[in-house]
């Protein structure tokens, strides 16, 4: 299914620092200056060497948080990819040797749970995909001093007082993209913003301590079809599908939702296809009617 692009989802979104906010590199710093945990950093022209938050550090919250909810919700629809022996990767290897051949794409989309077939595994590659996110303007960073506990004696470790750097305001920007969606992930991906939100979700180190905590602002909402679509409609990919691939994948037939009132701010045909961009209420409305796709795909 990589090999076309039917449809894609581009959500722009900016992150502001709600608590102490740190994401940690890893490795030695070259820099002296910098304390013993210090903020993960990258390179920007014309800014210089600039704190960030990366991508993987925010997939990777959606999806242990899509997973938890699913797994709730719905027996056998979301595996537990550290389970050696019941993850989907686990589940498909055993299949291909009970086979004696490899498994075609289709069936190992169709062998996958729905947080796998969203996300990926070692043998999917997923849908979703998200940038880092760079700050907009010079982020607030300051040095807090942690001890580490002797259990037994209750007591301060000599010697194990650490440094930590946090953001504790800073606006960062990013984009995340959908490829070949069913309407059902944008409600998975719906999910995972949602608990941001609402600061179920938090990132990087220090979650107990009451760091992590950040508010999500989606600004925009970019689709973009490959071939026209009614402009009161959003189209899942089976929709651009005959039947036999419908059914070789498992997509949904109808897979398409009306927007009744919902208009986008601004649409124009490109090469590629027909671009549609939506504002953050229309995004809001959108993703509740495709929250409601996966209460059904869920049943």
């Amino acid at each position: 299914m990589h090999k076309w692009r039917f449809n894609e989802l581009c959500l722009e979104f900016i992150l502001t620092t709600a608590s102490p906010l740190l994401i940690q590199a890893g490795g030695l710093s070259q820099n002296p200056v910098l304390p013993d945990m210090r903020f993960v950093r990258s390179f920007l022209p014309g800014k210089g060497e600039v704190i960030y938050i990366p991508g993987t550090s925010l997939k990777g919250v959606m999806r242990s948080y899509a997973e938890r909810v699913i797994r709730t919700n719905s027996e056998g629809k979301a595996c537990d990819p550290l389970d050696k022996e019941r993850s989907c990767a686990e589940k498909l290897k055993n299949l291909e040797e009970k086979r004696q051949q490899e498994l075609s794409s289709s069936e190992i989309y169709k062998e996958s749970c729905l947080i796998c077939r969203l996300f990926g595994n070692t043998r999917l590659k997923g849908r979703i995909s998200c940038q880092d996110a760079y700050p907009q303007s010079e982020p607030k960073t300051e040095i807090r001093f942690g001890v580490a506990i002797d259990r037994r004696k209750q007591s301060v470790v000599p010697g194990a007082l650490f440094e930590m750097e946090v953001a504790v305001s800073g606006n960062f920007k990013g984009k995340m993209f959908l490829e070949n969606f069913e309407l059902w992930q944008i409600g998975v991906l719906a999910l995972g913003i949602g608990g941001l939100e609402q600061g179920i979700l938090k990132l990087g180190f220090g979650k107990n301590r009451g760091f992590g905590e950040v508010n999500i602002k989606v600004e925009g909402a970019n689709f973009l079809f490959a071939f026209p679509v009614p402009e009161d409609r959003i189209w899942g990919v089976g929709k651009f599908l005959n039947t036999e691939s419908v059914r070789e994948y498992e997509f949904a037939l109808d897979n398409e939702i009306a927007l009744r009132d919902i208009c986008p701010v601004r649409q124009e045909k490109e090469f590629l296809g027909i671009r549609r961009v939506y504002d953050e209420q229309s995004w809001k409305r959108i993703s509740n009617l495709c929250l409601e796709q996966l209460k059904k795909r869920l049943k």
